[in-house]
């Protein structure tokens, strides 16, 4: 057995027998593990306060290859997220950033880069509450990107026309012109306020330059539009339970 020591973040748990948990953790150093907790939920475990969804903690394990689910040996936390009273819009668009790095990243893939965007995103959701929802689309449009999948929003995937408005579409998961939607049955309209948010992602756009999208209208597409293009190129259909807490689907 080795023994592995990394930065974590916690994915979610699972009660296992009488008093252990199952924790699926994105580590830095190994991508993402499960371990196994043994006495987790007693009253005097040292793993106690630790084991929580959103965690970024400090965790050793054993770790043997022949096992799916690796031993914990020690945690503790590097940084406390959300310690003040957390919103429900807060709390989704956090929850949805971790439902999305457990249900698209392969187990044991490791990606610094994927990792520190996750940190980073819950980070600045923690610090800018207001900001949740666009912080979560920008980590869904960057998530892509780091996957390989980078979302072309200069061309029309038809015809090749430069896109000044576009629409998604989901059949082939690609933006084409207004020109181009005859030639498709499934599309759907990205309003131009939603086209300048990803515009300026693209170019870079993070941090304290995101800007609030103006209505709910406008979210909600670029909701759909996001999860469709992701699920498009994993080829399987992305459900973000965490989302039903702000109404999405």
């Amino acid at each position: 057995m080795n023994l592995v020591h990394t930065p974590a973040l916690i994915l979610r748990t699972i009660p296992f027998q009488e008093t252990s948990v199952i924790v699926r953790l994105f580590t830095k150093e190994q991508g993402k593990v499960a371990v196994i907790a043994k006495g987790g939920r007693r009253l005097k475990s040292p793993f106690r306060g630790y084991l929580e969804p959103l965690n970024y903690v400090d965790v050793i394990y054993y770790t043997k290859p022949t096992r799916e689910i690796q031993l914990l040996s020690k945690i503790e936390s590097i940084e406390f997220f959300f310690r003040n009273d957390r919103g429900i819009e807060q709390l989704a668009y956090a929850s949805a950033i971790v439902e999305c790095i457990d249900k698209s990243i392969r187990d044991q893939h490791k990606d610094d880069a994927i990792f520190q965007l996750t940190v980073n995103s819950l980070r600045f959701i923690d610090e800018n509450p207001d900001l949740s929802r666009e912080t979560f689309f920008t980590f869904l449009f960057n998530l892509t990107d780091s996957l390989g999948y980078k979302m072309n929003l200069d061309e029309c995937s038809i015809c090749g026309k430069p896109l000044t408005r576009a629409g998604y579409d989901v059949s082939s998961g690609s933006l084409i012109c207004p020109e181009c939607r005859n030639f498709s049955n499934n599309v759907i309209s990205i309003e131009p306020e939603a086209m300048k948010f990803l515009k300026a992602i693209a170019f870079g756009g993070s941090g304290n330059q995101l800007q609030p999208l103006p209505d709910e209208k406008c979210a909600d597409g670029l909701t759909n539009i996001l999860i469709s293009y992701l699920s498009f190129h994993l080829d399987y259909p992305l459900r973000l339970k965490s989302l039903d807490m702000v109404g999405n689907k």
